[in-house]
């Protein structure tokens, strides 16, 4: 008597898991942990890609960083050497590993931290420069001769060129160090885009240490491409969401005024350039390509 209430117990417990089974899967609710509420399939992150984590209280943009939001967010290292042929260098006791990255050295070592929220994307990043050299005076003319954080971000992750469907397909900000003007370069000039950063740099002089806290509008492919418009266009601010994926990526443009270089015809140009994801090529030419096509960015995935 007792097997036989113990096998109807397992049937009557076997009905409800399955009837439960059934309306979970009716809700979408498919034991997916990897994306929860997206129902995307699990993410599989390639080698530069990383997760972005939703801040319940953004950041103060002060240069400190010590806002409880980034504590959760993850330190993405700069560390692959996209320029350093001659006449350029690589920083100072570096060498290029077989995988393209470089050690970290007094010469340069950088990382950064990304969270967001619904409206806005938010970037801690940590430089290490032992010389700062600002020659390029005007905001928009060369801001790659400077010293400099660029950021590179495709809103949809779509690669292509830059003119790629007739849009503004991505957007490379070059972030001066006067906390204030960011140039865009768009295929023939640099375009100002200031109205979509707001940034301010940390310095410590002594400790050769460059602290970033920057808040990013994200605009689409519709934005307009060569121009600077006085207002922000209807319509092209981008509305963030979990699962969303954005190609990106971070870099630095470091001019030691030819300090670490024994080629004089350096001076008034980078000496090397810094990123944060591999890019295929053999030569500066070809690795320095993300100015114009964002098919290799790493993708950058919001996360709750």
């Amino acid at each position: 008597m007792k097997k036989i209430l113990f096998l109807l117990v397992l049937i009557v417990m076997a009905g409800v898991c399955e009837a439960k089974g059934s309306q979970d899967a009716a809700n979408g609710n498919t034991g997916n942990t990897e994306n929860p509420g997206t129902g995307d399939k699990p993410i599989t992150l390639g080698q530069d890609d990383f997760y972005a984590y939703f801040a319940e209280i953004p950041p103060v943009i002060d240069g400190v960083g010590d806002d409880p939001c980034w504590a959760k967010a993850q330190w993405q290292d700069i560390k692959y050497a996209w320029m350093y042929q001659s006449p350029r260098s690589l920083p100072t006791g570096a060498s290029v590993a077989s995988d393209g990255t470089i050690p970290k050295t007094d010469d340069f070592s950088g990382r950064f931290k990304v969270v967001w929220t619904a409206d806005r994307l938010y970037l801690l990043a940590e430089i290490i420069d032992d010389i700062i050299y600002t020659p390029a005076t005007t905001p928009n003319q060369s801001p790659e001769k400077n010293d400099c954080l660029e950021l590179f971000i495709d809103e949809n992750a779509s690669g292509g060129s830059r003119t790629a469907g007739g849009g503004n397909n991505f957007f490379t900000y070059h972030m001066n160090f006067d906390g204030v003007n960011v140039a865009d370069w768009i295929g023939s000039r640099n375009e100002l885009r200031n109205s979509h950063l707001k940034y301010v740099i940390n310095k410590n002089d002594t400790t050769h240490t460059y602290v970033w806290e920057t808040e990013i509008k994200v605009f689409n492919s519709s934005y307009p491409l060569n121009s600077t418009p006085a207002v922000d266009p209807a319509n092209t601010l981008v509305t963030l969401t979990e699962g969303k994926k954005i190609g990106f990526a971070v870099a630095y443009c470091d001019n030691d005024k030819d300090a670490h270089s024994k080629n004089s015809s350096q001076t008034g140009d980078r000496d090397h350039f810094i990123g944060s994801m591999f890019v295929k090529g053999s030569t500066d030419n070809e690795r320095n390509s993300s100015y114009m096509n964002s098919d290799q960015y790493a993708k950058m995935y919001l996360k709750k």
